[in-house]
């Protein structure tokens, strides 16, 4: 999958998300230059490693935490 791929999805997800006021979990935020490290991409696997996992788990922390329990 290209960049320019997953730009072009990740912009949908964004304009439905948006559209419905639902709040998206910014995994890619947090994992910066960190690939290599946190996912089994050196192997072919774009799937996350444990440390990958508990990137993921912060990203939809956060999002909760904006949001809380009840929504907006």
């Amino acid at each position: 999958m290209t960049q320019q791929t997953v730009d072009k999805l990740n912009a949908a997800i964004q304009r439905v998300a948006s559209a419905n006021g639902l709040t998206i979990a910014d995994v890619g935020g947090l994992c910066g230059d960190l690939a290599f490290r946190i996912t089994h991409i050196g192997a072919g696997d774009i799937h996350p490693n444990d440390d990958g996992y508990g990137v993921m788990t912060r990203a939809f922390q956060d999002a909760y935490e904006a949001v809380g329990p009840f929504g907006r």
